[in-house]
């Protein structure tokens, strides 16, 4: 079989456009599942079954997006000659409709829920405050390639670790970037869900060879001076330690009582490989984007990462 006609013929049947709308909307139902099930005290496994049922339909509608078309006289089977221009242009725009609708539903959702899910917005009958947080991407100082995956990858695990504070609630990183990003301030949604964050913290990276420095900084309101700021320099292998630290010192500043040993992953810090942790960090980062050429590169690094050393990170 020839490939490159093969992904051509791919493209002529719009299979990955209608399999990327149906992974935003997908993800738009788990998330109103996942609010959803709770309130109505569903039990755990009614969530794995969703996640298998929209697995499933995905794989059904991959051959549903080969056979059939989208035409203005309706479902349609795939004609074996390529479509007129004007029908091709229809479909894309209508598909383009539904992945940029579901997208923008689906940030909207998981700014809310990462902070109204099982949650209690008021400190009533003796209920811990709950504190809502934005870590935002962290900056690389250093002139260096391919910075983003670092970046990206140590602002994710701060995140977890802070994930691990039962009183606080995270947002999560794909969120945080729509706001560091900017948005218009004439999106009223947005700003809402600005003015629901208690603290927003944001860092910059320095890294000198496996001499890591990390300079975080926390305030009140996005664009004020900031309330607190501390530097962490350590060896890459403690890096796990360096982000429990900061995780406890950011507890403790939000007025939490907090230890290192309080977090769950105290019992575990260990150095990492550098090189092995570097592998993974750019395994996360090309599988998080959008092209079948960054998920095979990002499969090739975490294969060569658990081949290393399969205990890291």
């Amino acid at each position: 079989m020839n490939f490159g006609k093969f992904i051509s013929e791919l493209q002529r049947r719009n299979v990955f456009k209608a399999t990327l709308a149906y992974l935003a909307v997908a993800w738009v139902v788990a998330q109103i599942a996942s609010v959803v099930f709770p309130a109505f005290n569903a039990p755990d496994y009614f969530m794995q079954i969703l996640i298998y049922l929209l697995g499933i339909g995905l794989v059904f509608w991959v051959i549903f997006s080969w056979i059939y078309d989208l035409t203005p006289s309706g479902i349609q089977k795939t004609d074996e000659n390529p479509l007129d221009l004007e029908t091709a242009e229809l479909n894309n725009r209508r598909l383009n409709k539904v992945i940029v609708t579901a997208t923008i539903v689906a940030v909207l959702l998981l700014i809310s829920i990462s902070f109204w899910a099982g949650s209690s917005w008021n400190n009533q009958g003796g209920v811990p405050v709950i504190r809502k947080i934005a870590v935002l991407p962290f900056s690389m100082q250093s002139d260096t390639t391919e910075k983003d995956y670092f970046n990206n990858g140590l602002t994710d695990a701060l995140i977890d670790e802070l994930s691990k504070v039962e009183t606080l609630r995270v947002i999560e990183l794909a969120s945080s970037s729509v706001l560091s990003a900017g948005f218009n301030p004439s999106n009223l949604l947005i700003v809402r869900e600005l003015r629901n964050i208690d603290y927003f913290i944001q860092g910059s990276i320095e890294r000198n060879e496996n001499t890591l420095s990390i300079t975080v900084d926390m305030r009140t309101e996005l664009q004020e001076e900031a309330t607190w700021q501390k530097q962490y320099k350590d060896d890459v292998s403690k890096v796990r330690h360096l982000l429990a630290e900061m995780a406890a010192d950011l507890s403790t500043q939000m007025g939490i009582d907090i230890q290192i040993r309080d977090l769950p992953i105290s019992a575990g810090i260990r150095p990492v490989n550098p090189e092995t942790y570097e592998l993974y960090l750019k395994g996360k980062h090309y599988l998080s984007k959008s092209t079948f050429q960054d998920w095979n590169k990002g499969l090739v690094y975490f294969q060569e990462a658990v081949e290393r050393n399969p205990a890291d990170p």
